[in-house]
């Protein structure tokens, strides 16, 4: 009986062992798995970023070269404005202001040479300084819409003269 109980004990613990080996080699293998991954994620993100780095790199590209004719990126045209002690940061806002009050017209719009063609009432929407001199400004009347190369002048009194160099009417698409 003694023989036997030694006997169950030394298979138990060969059991014991056999166990505990195969358990720490799938742990191990487990975690090789993990860390391989892990690399294949850190990888993967670390093209991410330089993929977006170079959409970014390309988006401050194109933004640099679309801002090329606006007057806030324009330095001389800036110092137009300054060497008659004017802000550009006031006088922007205020040169806008006074085309878009050119919409409250009574017959014919002041800055658009057409009439309009659907019996609506012209008016300017969007304005882009182009520099010092020059801005171009979007209008519709309903469904007809056309752009308008505006110039324009600062007064000694601060005031504005608007002059329209050209304008046109995109052909409406049916």
């Amino acid at each position: 009986m003694k023989k036997n109980i030694f006997l169950y004990l030394f298979i138990l613990a060969v059991l014991g062992i056999i166990l505990q080996y195969v358990f720490y080699k799938k742990e191990k293998e487990h975690n090789l798995q993990g860390e391989v991954t892990i690399q294949t994620d850190i990888d993967n993100l670390k093209k991410d970023i330089v993929a977006y780095q170079d959409t970014i790199a390309q988006l401050n590209d194109e933004n640099l070269e679309l801002s090329y004719f606006t007057l806030e990126y324009n330095d001389d045209a800036l110092n137009y404005f300054e060497n008659f002690n004017l802000d550009p940061e006031k006088v922007i806002p205020q040169i806008k202001d006074a085309v878009y009050e050119t919409n409250f017209y009574k017959k014919q719009h002041p800055l658009v040479p057409f009439e309009s063609m659907s019996n609506g009432k012209i008016v300017i929407n969007k304005i882009k300084m182009l520099n010092h001199r020059w801005m171009i400004a979007d209008f519709n009347d309903g469904p007809y819409w056309g752009e308008v190369l505006i110039k324009y002048f600062v007064n000694e009194d601060k005031t504005y003269t608007f002059e329209t160099i050209d304008a046109f009417i995109y052909p409406l698409n049916k």
